[in-house]
């Protein structure tokens, strides 16, 4: 409804040797990636097996509204974070620890990339310089690639079941 697309992907985010499933439901004609966010009304939700039972990781409430574009989720191939940041200052990237099935409850890292034109540039809540910022997040980051994610068909999805 409302132009939803479901994307989904299998993947080992903490290389444990379970893979997690991530489901984004997005209002988005962009190429879909773990990594890819389209800004508004995106609804991401990550699931892993934890004691042979459904564990969910992260959800809508999990950490942050679900109201429109705040609702940012990217998990990168580095394998140690999950990128839980917002469009809007003060922070567009915040990286929390994922390790073993279980999501931490508070950031590790949180960067401000100048958006807006605020030409204002952190790490931490310091602020830095827009070079060395964009090389840290690009490094906790893994440069920022992500996983593909397969539209959601029942035809699709029964492949990789």
């Amino acid at each position: 409804e409302n132009g939803l697309k479901t994307y989904f992907a299998f993947v080992d985010i903490d290389k444990n040797g379970t893979d997690e499933l991530i489901v984004r439901a997005v209002n988005s004609t962009m190429k879909q990636t773990t990594a890819s966010t389209s800004g508004y009304g995106e609804n991401t939700h990550i699931y892993t097996i934890k004691n042979n039972k459904v564990k969910k990781v992260l959800g809508n409430s999990t950490y942050a509204p679900t109201l429109g574009h705040v609702n940012y989720v990217r998990v990168y191939k580095n394998g140690k974070y999950i990128d839980r940041g917002f469009s809007h200052l003060p922070a567009d990237y915040i990286f929390y620890k994922y390790s073993n099935g279980t999501l931490a409850s508070k950031p590790t890292y949180r960067f401000a990339v100048g958006g807006w034109g605020t030409n204002f540039w952190s790490i931490n809540g310091k602020n830095v310089s827009k070079s060395y910022c964009m090389k840290q997040l690009n490094k906790v980051s893994g440069n920022r690639e992500g996983y593909p994610m397969h539209k959601y068909s029942a035809s699709t999805y029964k492949n990789y079941l």
